[in-house]
């Protein structure tokens, strides 16, 4: 062994001391939920194909018409002779599903961010060194690409909006190009980016926002086209929900020309198979009509996660398909994998420098194919139920916090001292509905009043501290308008109203009654739908004895006078895709008041976009 292997051999020695070395495993899956290895089947809660499509039979059955049609390789890389008719149909579809003018497809999620990130940063086109502005959990390609780069990047504690608006002030005026760099589903974390105040601040900044979209695309937004649609450009994966291989751009075409010329990892790399392409077109054909599966897939890390903080273990801020548990210690990590794969479970171990120091853990990936007995089985099995024991880790082992859960997605408060906000829901909803909103506030006592929709409640005041600010939603803002004996500080209507027959037939009320009465499941989805959200996001807030009775409401229920009379400074929060309280409903009712637009959220503004809420909340609230 000469001197150079020796420091190779060393590195090795180093990471398996500290518990750090990796290895490959053979497996063998014939179907995404169980795996085989050595012997042995599992339960396999570590894979990305979060959709269940890695064996669809589209998927295998079209990538082998395009293989025979096409040939087993691509043969050249797109600029050469490898960009096969097929690619500009399947840029097309995907440019559809994310809401951009073009796309352009590249070899793995790797390559792109490792590829297409220095083509954007490069100093020479731009004119001087951009500054990059980078959550410290972006994902290590993310990372890989800014140093490719050269650049340096300013990073910003993870989703920290405060942080990184500090950041943004400071460099205001350094006169370089400026880029946002984030993840929307971060993929040790589950965590979801806070875009709507990326957003705020990008256009605030002069910002240009990349979004990287491999763990959304396909299983979250509107037909599983991921959360970014406002991003600059994003990138994603067709190797995780997708089923398939390789990864995608999405950009304006005048983005997509410039990165045909200028970025390597097109240009000097060979086009994916033709297997691989036939694979991506069955997927981008099936994913938009996957409702069911993405809302089971939902469901399912909803119980996980509390299963598992019911047991005590630490989850983090998960809110989607990944779950971790945090253990600390890379050989407590270790030590749990191997505990669950000896009972039959395989959840690999996430170690640094892939996850921060002390900050080790089960990464647990769901997908739509598991079932709530597997969950049982998981939990189970943590609980010591099935012979394993597993001691929680003590206090003074747990990883460091450098911010508090709620701290991390708050915005800033000008100091003016805390004031009562009071949360009123809508027509059929329950209190849970405020809950991303009211995390993300800063700087207010939150009260949340819950309506109970129980007969004579109507007539009751709820319990509201006097000079506070009210938020309601929908019905909650003509419930609020009927409080007016009250002293108001300010009031905040989100998709409010103050007479709902004034504006909308009675018939479409009546029609709803009947149909609950006949086939309640059908009008509550069409209720969903008409939201403008899913039944998974509804399940806990919404039932059909709160839909009758709020009915009656809307039906007898005028408050014209009520909005006549407020006294107190109001604000007005709307989507322009509200079907219930459509765009000219809510300029017809309100009129001069303060009208704030969101172009997508529907009806549930407070569940659909919660940071676009929060955000304009806290300056209503800074202002006052």
């Amino acid at each position: 062994m000469n001197k150079i292997e020796r420091a190779y051999a060393a590195f090795i020695d180093k990471r398996q001391e500290k518990g750090l070395f990796r290895q490959l495993q053979d497996v063998s899956c014939t179907q995404s939920r169980f795996l085989d290895s050595g012997g042995q089947t599992y339960l396999n809660l570590s894979s990305n194909d979060y959709l269940g499509l890695r064996f669809h039979p589209e998927l295998i059955g079209r990538a082998n018409v395009w293989s025979e049609k096409y040939g087993a390789g691509s043969g050249a890389s797109r600029l050469v002779t490898g960009n096969l008719e097929v690619f500009a149909g399947l840029e097309k579809k995907v440019a559809d599903l994310k809401g951009k003018e073009a796309a352009l497809i590249m070899g793995s999620g790797f390559l792109a961010n490792a590829s297409v990130l220095p083509a954007l940063f490069d100093s020479k086109i731009l004119g001087d060194d951009p500054d990059v502005f980078s959550d410290r959990l972006n994902h290590a390609s993310m990372h890989i690409g800014c140093a490719v780069a050269g650049v340096r990047q300013i990073r910003y504690r993870h989703n920290d909006m405060a942080h990184l608006a500090s950041l943004l002030e400071k460099y205001k005026d350094s006169g370089r190009p400026k880029f946002i760099l984030t993840e929307s589903v971060f993929s040790m974390d589950g965590d979801i980016a806070p875009l709507s105040e990326i957003n705020v601040l990008a256009e605030r900044y002069g910002c240009f926002v990349i979004c990287d979209e491999a763990h959304a695309t396909g299983v979250l937004g509107l037909r599983g086209r991921g959360l970014a649609m406002k991003a600059d450009l994003v990138i994603g994966t067709f190797s995780k929900a997708m089923g398939s291989f390789g990864a995608y751009i999405a950009c304006s075409e005048m983005l997509k020309t410039f990165l045909v010329n200028r970025c390597a990892g097109l240009i000097y790399a060979s086009a994916l198979p033709p297997s691989v392409l036939g694979a991506i077109d069955a997927a981008l054909d099936l994913v938009p009509g996957m409702p069911a599966e993405r809302e089971h897939v939902a469901a399912l890390g909803s119980d996980l996660r509390k299963g598992l903080r019911a047991l005590g273990f630490e989850t983090g801020q998960s809110a989607t398909h990944i779950v971790p548990v945090i253990v600390g210690s890379a050989e407590r990590s270790l030590d749990m994998s191997a505990r669950l794969k000896k009972a039959g479970i395989w959840a690999g171990a996430i170690r640094p420098p892939t996850v921060p120091e002390n900050e080790a853990r089960i990464r647990f990936a769901l997908s739509s194919v598991h079932t709530h007995e597997d969950l049982d089985r998981v939990l189970n099995v943590l609980d010591g139920k099935e012979g394993q024991t597993f001691l929680l880790q003590p206090s003074s082992e747990k990883p460091p916090q450098k911010e508090k859960a709620v701290e991390k997605k708050t915005l800033s408060s000008k100091g003016n001292g805390l004031q009562n906000v009071v949360f009123v829901h809508g027509w059929g909803f329950q209190a849970g509905i405020w809950m991303d909103v009211a995390d993300r506030l800063k700087g207010a006592n939150k009260h949340f009043v819950d309506l109970g929709f129980i007969k004579g409640f109507e007539n009751s005041t709820g319990d509201i501290p006097e000079n506070s600010v009210v938020i309601g939603h929908s019905l909650g803002v003509m419930w609020l308008l009927r409080q007016r004996k009250k002293s108001f500080k300010g009031l905040v209507s989100i998709s409010g109203f103050d007479c709902f027959f004034k504006h909308r037939p009675v018939r479409e009320i009546e029609a709803m009654k009947k149909n609950l009465a006949r086939k309640p499941w059908r009008q509550m989805q069409e209720f969903w739908k008409a939201c403008g959200t899913s039944a998974f996001y509804m399940e806990d807030k919404l039932n059909v004895p709160r839909l009758e009775e709020g009915l009656e409401w809307l039906a007898t229920w005028d408050e014209r006078h009520g909005l006549g009379t407020l006294a107190c400074p109001a604000m007005v929060l709307a989507a322009k895709d509200d079907r219930i309280v459509p765009e000219d409903m809510t300029r017809a009712i309100w009129g001069d008041y303060n009208l704030r637009w969101s172009d997508s959220g529907g009806h549930v503004l407070p569940l659909n976009d919660p940071g676009w809420c929060a955000w304009q909340i806290q300056e209503f609230l800074d202002g006052l």
